[in-house]
């Protein structure tokens, strides 16, 4: 099963990859959108290429537990993880991973903001890692059903994969359950 998965990502037809990015890149799209909101809070000189900030480390630590996650989820839904739809490269063999990790962001982005508030430190503590790894538990939505951030995300992969097998005209993207965790969005 997993060879036919894979030959089905080395198979897509370039507008179906197309189309599947077009996807993928609407939600990040979204989620720039968004970012006007996240520098809102930190102010208008704070820049994520500044490795002397301590948020930056913050946010660093959260998307490598969420490349984990999504990595993880690729693997066991039989995906190859180096067939990318954008990123592509010799150099990187998670090409899919990162293509799909995308629109995700933002859940790290609310958690490390979250954390801020409420732990006054600038310094990435166990507890503070703790906390960002807790983000895979995160309460989301997917499909208008209320799940774990882990567990969306496998559906996630699985509707990628639907999608690019010409099962599915969308990919749906999780999103932020907004009953718990607050009207404050990123």
């Amino acid at each position: 099963e997993s060879f036919l998965r894979q030959k089905i990502q080395i198979d897509m037809t370039v507008p179906r990859g197309k189309r599947a990015w077009k996807y993928i890149i609407q939600a990040k799209i979204r989620a720039q959108a968004a970012r006007i909101y996240f520098t809102s809070l930190f102010g208008k000189t704070f820049l994520r290429s500044d490795d002397t900030n301590p948020i930056n480390s913050f946010l660093n630590y959260g998307y490598i537990v969420l490349r984990f996650l999504v990595a993880r989820m690729v693997v066991s839904c039989g995906l190859n993880p180096s067939i990318g739809v954008f990123h592509s490269g010799l150099r990187n063999p998670f090409c899919l991973i990162d293509d799909l990790m995308e629109p995700l962001r933002p859940f790290v982005d609310y958690k490390v903001i979250e954390n801020l508030t409420v732990i006054n430190s600038l310094i990435l503590t166990p507890q503070i890692k703790k906390e960002l790894i807790s983000i895979i538990l995160m309460p989301v939505e997917f499909n208008s059903q209320k799940m774990e951030l882990m567990n969306a995300v496998k559906l996630y992969i699985l509707d990628y994969l639907k999608f690019i097998s010409g099962k599915r005209k969308e990919i749906t993207i999780p999103v932020f359950d907004e009953e718990i965790n607050g009207s404050r969005s990123i």
